[in-house]
């Protein structure tokens, strides 16, 4: 109950009387504690990891060609602008 306004817990009690309210022949339960960081805080980051992952699928073809020029141009930025004393 200390986080409830973080958590939103929810919680329902039913019962059911045939003789006197004191006397219930059935009684149910349930609670249920909203998820409120993974809708708020993992979801949004899922989902823009996940949209990111889809734009980097383009650079990953599958071509050997295609990754040695990747390295090549990498080197060559290091080469550039790494060595610099």
């Amino acid at each position: 109950m200390i986080f409830s306004a973080l958590y939103r817990p929810r919680r329902e009690i039913q019962t059911e009387y045939e003789v006197s309210k004191y006397y219930p022949t059935a009684i149910r339960f349930e609670s249920e504690i909203e998820p409120t960081f993974e809708k708020r805080v993992y979801g949004p980051l899922k989902e823009s990891i996940l949209a990111v992952a889809n734009r980097m699928r383009a650079i990953q073809a599958g071509s050997i060609n295609a990754y040695l020029a990747y390295i090549f141009v990498t080197l060559i930025l290091l080469l550039l602008f790494g060595v610099r004393e």
